[in-house]
C-alpha cells in the first residue's frame, strides 16, 4: 500500500535539520516574545505559516513529513479526518485532493494554531473545523507548549497556561460521515501520545467506515494490539508513523 520511501536519506536530511534547528533557535530567542505574534506567507502562496517556526516554514516549502503526504490514499468524493489538524498543512492538501465531492473534518484544540489554520481554510467549502480535542466525549484540558506543533491535552489543571476546551469522541462523528455518499475515509491521527484514547473512542467508526489510519504512535505496541481485533493490519511508513488499514474481502 504504502509508496517507497528512503529512510537512509531522510536519516541524513535529519541530521541536518537538526544543526539547523539549533541554530535557528539560538537567532530567535531574543525575539520570540514578538515574532511568536507574526503570521505571513510565501510569495505566490496561499498557506500561512508562523515563521519564528522553522517546522512551518517546511510546511509553507511543502517539504513536511512527505513520508505521511505520500501515503494518503486520498481521491475525490473521499473523507479525511485531520485530528490534530494544527495550522492546516493536511487539511489543505486533503481539500484539494477530496475536491468538492469529499469532505475534511479538522479537529485542533490549541487556540494559537486555530487561529492560522482558520487563514489556511479560507473560503474553502468542503473543510468543517472542530475546535476541540478527541478522546471521549466530554471535557479535557490544553497544556500548551513552546513550539505549538506539540500542544497536548490532559484530564487535570495543573496551572494557570492550562485551559478548558471539549473533548469530541470519533465515533460521535459517524453520524455526519453515514450522511455522506463518500468513497473512502482517511482518519490522520497526530495527539502528542493521546492516540490510544482517540481510537478507543471510535470504536463503532471503526467496525462501520473501516478508515485507512495514519497513526503517528508513541506506543506502536499497544496501538497495534488494539486495533489488531478490528481486522486491522500495518506498515511503517517512518520513525513513528504507522499506516493502518484492512485487507479487502
Amino acid at each position: 500500500m504504502k509508496s517507497k520511501f528512503s529512510e537512509e536519506k531522510w536519516e541524513k536530511l535529519l541530521r541536518i535539520n537538526r544543526i539547523i534547528t539549533k541554530l535557528y533557535g539560538v537567532f530567535t530567542k531574543p525575539i520570540i516574545k514578538y515574532a511568536s505574534k507574526i503570521i505571513t506567507r510565501l510569495p505566490l502562496s496561499n498557506f500561512f505559516f508562523r515563521p519564528l517556526f522553522l517546522d512551518e516554514i517546511y510546511m509553507a516549502l511543502g517539504f513536511w513529513e512527505p513520508y505521511v503526504r505520500k501515503n494518503l490514499p486520498l481521491s475525490n468524493g473521499d473523507i479525511f479526518v485531520d485530528i490534530g489538524a494544527h495550522i492546516g498543512y493536511y487539511t489543505v492538501y486533503a481539500s484539494q485532493k477530496v475536491g468538492k465531492d469529499g469532505l475534511v473534518i479538522a479537529i485542533e484544540p490549541d487556540r494559537r494554531n486555530l487561529k492560522v489554520l482558520y487563514r489556511n481554510i479560507g473560503e474553502r467549502k468542503n473543510v468543517l473545523v472542530y475546535e476541540a480535542a478527541v478522546g471521549q466525549n466530554g471535557f479535557l484540558y490544553v497544556n500548551q507548549q513552546e513550539n505549538p506543533l506539540y500542544t497536548k491535552t490532559t484530564r487535570e489543571r495543573h496551572d494557570n497556561k492550562h485551559y478548558g476546551i471539549p473533548s469530541i469522541s470519533l465515533d460521535s462523528l459517524l453520524e455526519k460521515v453515514e450522511r455522506i455518499n463518500f468513497h473512502s475515509v482517511v482518519v490522520k491521527i497526530d495527539v502528542e501520545g493521546a492516540e490510544l484514547d482517540v481510537i478507543k473512542g471510535g470504536q463503532a467508526f471503526l467496525k462501520k467506515i473501516s478508515p485507512t489510519l495514519i497513526i503517528e504512535c508513541t506506543n506502536p505496541s499497544k496501538i497495534k494490539s488494539f486495533l489488531k481485533q478490528f481486522g486491522y493490519t500495518f506498515e511503517k511508513l517512518y520513525g513513528s508513523y504507522f499506516i493502518f488499514y484492512k485487507n479487502a474481502s
